[in-house]
């Protein structure tokens, strides 16, 4: 019973981060398109996110912590931190 009382409580309380996350995303998507400075720093900071985390995979393969069938990932990755930071380069501030 233990279980089941603790499974409920995890799906619920996952359930409701996503339902937060989602709103929260909803809201940033309205913003970015009203102010091209918040768009360019989102997408600066996926972008540098997206390549910190394939820095720190390919480290850990370097250094045998991890086999190197875990970079299969690495392109979709490296795809990601393109798009993004190739994003934040077009966006052009308005001018004042």
């Amino acid at each position: 019973m233990r279980v089941l009382a603790l499974a409920i409580l995890g799906v619920t309380v996952t359930t409701a981060v996503l339902v937060w996350a989602c709103f929260g995303i909803v809201r940033d998507a309205e913003r970015m398109q009203r102010d091209p400075k918040f768009l360019r720093r989102r997408a600066l900071l996926l972008g540098t996110l997206y390549v910190i985390s394939a820095a720190y995979g390919v480290s850990q393969v370097i250094e045998g912590n991890e086999p190197p069938i875990a970079l299969i990932g690495l392109p979709i990755a490296a795809a990601f931190a393109w798009t993004f930071l190739k994003a934040a380069a077009n966006v052009k501030p308005p001018q004042p």
